[in-house]
């Protein structure tokens, strides 16, 4: 331990950082690692996420969507030409395994998400034990957790496009920065590992390609400057080594899925809505409301924090190289670009920026470690480091708990029903009280779906089964679309939310429909009725059930 003159004449101890300039984590203590932060995932998304075995339904829509169309797959349907969504097929497959594993219930995708965020989370532990020792680098882990579950990131209660890419970003981003390191070093890493590394990134990046692929021109740009950078220090072989590496691991991922899409012949339809589609919806920025703008400010204000603990962990202590630092930066920097430039800010897309944050927390690690050695307090070892880390673990899990108490009042399988579910409960008692077969043909007619098929035990079958939320031709397009589902009366049943001139509107549109169920659903700033329109009644005809309207339409009192 150095000794430094305090001003007064006397020799003072300087107070233990808890850093090392390398620290290499041994096998035990990463299979530990990746265990405990297991654990803490899949305590925190019990109460954050809608999928876990709390709630009774997902009213989250994207969330919803997917596993609507994974629905739809299991009953023979294709994804793009049968049933309509604009994400990759890797969302789907995820979701359908998830739906075989637990048909009743969306406990699979809750399982898969744990075990997502866990690798998460431990990649960013592999970055964080870069400049910290094995307890504060898990402190500065779930710091990170609390604060994805402790912001409005999180507050569409899970299942997102970003939430899957979590582990594909950290993942790129730890190999990242192993690669700079042994750019200049190649000491730092064995070219076997360098190569599993290359492999592993291409896997990530080709799981995000087949997911979504926003975000693939921006670690592109990341590993083509750190490729330059090789070429320029005269390691040629390795930036083609490397290369080949990712390339591979990227066409490991792509290979089965570009095969399932042509044996099925729907890679013209997959471009279409998966490319061409989402080319259209990215340009239209007209949906992007004053708030979607809060939301962006609310989100990146937060980043301040990542360049300060960024600073701070190269200037002050002195554990991130230069290069290292500008690497990180550039590559938070393509990420951030490419938000902007997409032009949706909506508050969950900002959770790709939660890698970095690993900087911010590990910062702020090292300042307590700081102060606790003022207090000769070691977070680093002896009997008090121990239950520290502990208690910042329960604290995080205790504020994951309460930041998720929004929806826990809602949806749990402790509460009261809600408008949605005594909706779903009279499409159900009127389906069986004509004594129908099989299940309920339903679409969201000018709205996004909230779970109203999966509390009707049935599935898509329209291929606008819902409408997203886009402007322009194509929105019109896929609005019309549904329109003359209601016309021609090839749907069951129509879920509406809007104010009770739309019945009207309905009913302009096809007679046969009729009012079921009416529910009022008062918010801050508006009355919203939600409503199912009546079963059609040219299919009563056909099934020889037709029976006289009087007192069969069910209509609810208005629901404080």
């Amino acid at each position: 331990m150095k000794e430094t003159s305090s001003g007064t004449g006397k020799a003072v101890p300087t107070p233990r950082i808890p850093v090392k300039t390398v620290l290499t984590p041994g096998g035990r203590e990463l299979v530990a690692a990746f265990f405990i932060l297991l654990a803490g995932s899949a305590a925190a998304l019990f109460f954050a996420c809608y999928q876990s075995p709390l709630y009774r339904y997902v009213p989250y829509q994207d969330a919803d969507i997917y596993m609507a169309v994974a629905r739809a797959m299991r009953n023979g349907l294709m994804p793009y030409r049968d049933v309509f969504d604009h994400k990759g097929i890797l969302l789907y497959f995820v979701n359908l395994l998830a739906h075989i594993i637990f048909p009743k219930a969306a406990t699979g995708v809750y399982i898969y998400l744990s075990v997502s965020m866990a690798l998460f989370l431990f990649f960013l532990y592999r970055i964080s034990r870069m400049f910290l020792e094995n307890k504060p680098a898990m402190i500065a882990v779930f710091l990170v957790l609390g604060w994805i579950f402790g912001t409005e990131v999180y507050s569409d209660g899970g299942g997102s496009a970003e939430e899957y890419l979590l582990p594909c970003l950290s993942g790129c981003l730890y190999f990242f920065i192993r690669f700079i390191q042994y750019a200049e070093d190649k000491k730092t890493l064995s070219f076997r590992k360098f190569l599993i590394g290359s492999f592993l990134t291409g896997v990530f990046c080709g799981w995000m390609l087949w997911i979504k692929y926003t975000l693939i021109p921006a670690v592109g740009i990341s590993f083509i400057l750190l490729y330059t950078y090789l070429v320029i220090r005269k390691r040629v072989k390795d930036a083609l080594l490397s290369l080949a590496g990712v390339v591979g691991g990227v066409l490991a991922v792509s290979i089965p899925c570009l095969a399932y899409l042509a044996r099925h012949g729907i890679l013209d339809d997959m471009w279409a809505v998966y490319i061409e589609f989402n080319r259209k919806y990215n340009s239209d920025k007209s949906v992007v409301s004053d708030i979607n703008k809060e939301h962006l400010i609310a989100s990146v204000l937060p980043v301040v924090c990542l360049l300060l603990g960024m600073l701070f962990l190269r200037y002050r202590a002195k554990v991130l190289p230069a290069r290292v630092f500008a690497g990180v930066l550039i590559f938070f920097l393509t990420i951030f670009a490419t938000i902007l430039l997409v032009g949706r800010y909506y508050a969950y897309y900002f959770l790709v920026f939660t890698p970095f944050y690993i900087f911010a927390t590990g910062a702020l690690v090292f300042l307590i470690g700081l102060g606790l050695g003022r207090l000769k307090i070691s977070l680093v070892s002896g009997k008090v480091s121990l239950p520290i880390m502990t208690l910042f673990i329960v604290t995080v899990l205790l504020l994951t708990v309460a930041a998720s108490g929004g929806r826990m009042h809602n949806q749990t399988i402790f509460a009261n029903k809600t408008k949605l579910e005594l909706c779903a409960d009279a499409i159900n008692e009127h389906w069986a009280s004509r004594g129908q077969s099989g299940s309920p043909e339903i679409i969201s007619y000018l709205f996004g779906e909230k779970g109203l098929m999966d509390l009707s035990h049935t599935y898509p079958r329209h291929l606008y089964f819902y409408l997203p939320n886009a402007l322009g031709e194509d929105g019109k397009m896929i609005a019309l679309e549904q329109t003359r589902y209601v016309r021609e009366g090839t749907v069951d049943y129509i879920f509406m939310c809007g104010d009770l001139s739309h019945t009207d509107w309905v009913e302009r549109v096809n007679p046969d429909y009729r009012p079921l169920v009416i529910i009022e659903a008062k918010y801050v700033t508006e009355t919203v009725y939600y409503f199912v329109s009546q079963i059609s009644m040219r299919k009563l005809r056909r099934t020889g059930l037709e029976r006289s309207l009087s007192g069969n339409i069910k209509v609810t009192d208005t629901i404080a």
